[in-house]
């Protein structure tokens, strides 16, 4: 559990110096950086959601 820990710190702490790294090339606000990586986060969140099995017992299946 931590190596998945560690290596999503560490994709996120790529994609903050990736948004920074664009925000100096772009002359885009400086937390450009902190802004990408939580909606990354968010979106592979949502993946993340999206792709689990339905509860067993409860009616909340995404149909399709």
């Amino acid at each position: 559990m931590a190596i998945i820990s560690l290596m999503a710190s560490s994709i996120l702490g790529l994609i903050i110096a990736l948004g920074g790294w664009l925000a100096l090339d772009m002359s885009l606000p400086a937390s450009f950086g902190v802004y990408l990586a939580v909606a990354t986060g968010l979106g592979l969140t949502l993946i993340a959601l999206a792709m689990r099995p339905p509860l067993q017992g409860t009616r909340l299946s995404v149909a399709g």
